[in-house]
């Protein structure tokens, strides 16, 4: 999810940029990929203290600007363990 955070060493190919929301979705332009996204219900439930508050911020606002409707919520903490995922399960299944 983030460009900050090098996760393979400095290797990166074709793979890792389709994996990669925040790399590909800005440049995607496919009016039948973007209208397969606006179908799905996406969450994004990230903490305050996560590594990965300011890339989730960034996948929702690259989003919001394509017109794809997702649910982003910023928790208490890390919020990155097993008490917070037992709530979050609740809430958003």
């Amino acid at each position: 999810m983030t460009p900050f955070i090098d996760l393979f060493d400095g290797y990166y190919d074709d793979d890792i940029y389709l994996h990669t929301p925040n790399h590909f979705l800005p440049q995607l332009k496919d009016p039948g990929s973007l209208e397969a996204l606006r179908k799905m219900e996406m969450v994004f439930a990230v903490g305050h203290e996560d590594p990965f508050l300011q890339s989730t911020r960034e996948l929702s606002q690259s989003l919001t600007g394509k017109g794809i409707g997702h649910h982003f919520a910023v928790w208490e903490g890390e919020a990155h363990r097993a008490r917070y995922w037992r709530k979050m399960v609740q809430l958003y299944l």
